[in-house]
């Protein structure tokens, strides 16, 4: 219970000061241009209100990364593929 009172120190690099909030559905055409347009570092996917996922900066690069190399198709439209 002590540990509830303790001081947390945040860096404020940390905390997005204004998040944003993605769709379920969202292109990634459109993703991708509101984290170069933003400089979002995250974001938050929603459905009906309701959080169901965060996308970052890094894991949009790969998805990117893999379109371009070829692997895309099979990662992550592919339930079964579980290699990288």
């Amino acid at each position: 219970m002590s540990k509830l009172c303790d001081f947390v120190e945040l860096d404020e690099e940390a905390i997005e000061p204004t998040p944003c909030q993605l769709v379920r559905g969202s292109s990634l055409s459109k993703v991708h241009n509101l984290f170069l347009l933003l400089g979002l570092q995250n974001a938050y996917v929603t459905d009906r209100g309701k959080l169901i996922g965060v996308v970052s900066v890094n894991e949009l690069r790969e998805v990117v990364s893999d379109i371009y190399a070829g692997k895309a198709a099979l990662k992550y439209m592919d339930p079964s593929f579980h290699g990288a």
